[in-house]
């Protein structure tokens, strides 16, 4: 089936890692699944990585695990250096307006990089 958008941003895991307590490989795998069940419906994906927040220890090691594993892919854009550089988040893990404009911003930069569709197919070139 064709779905009727062509790039979709996975910003997902977060839950997982705060109220699940999975395992960094049980996150990717379900990361990874989303993608491809994505990818299989003719959308492309960029995947984020799990953004830092105020986790317990060992939370943070299990993030710092899925992001590592993620940052080895092609199809991942690092958050970490967004959220370093922001201080625009509400009360809770939640952005504020300001931030997710600057979110949006961030990510649609991204997204032209990864998905520049304004180059002819090399495919169909010859």
């Amino acid at each position: 089936m064709q779905e009727s958008i062509d790039v979709a941003v996975l910003i997902i895991g977060s839950n997982d890692l705060l109220y699940d307590g999975a395992s960094a490989d049980c996150i990717v795998e379900n990361i990874l699944a989303m993608k491809h069940a994505l990818n299989d419906r003719g959308v492309e994906v960029l995947v984020c990585t799990l953004s830092a927040q105020q986790l317990g220890r060992a939370a943070q090691k299990v993030r710092k695990a899925v992001n590592t594993q993620l940052r080895s892919m092609d199809f991942v854009v690092d958050l970490d250096p967004f959220f370093r550089s922001q201080d625009m988040r509400t009360q809770n893990w939640h952005l504020n307006s300001k931030g997710y404009k600057s979110l949006g911003d961030f990510l649609g930069r991204h997204i032209l990089t990864h998905f520049d569709h304004s180059k002819p197919d090399s495919a169909g070139d010859a």
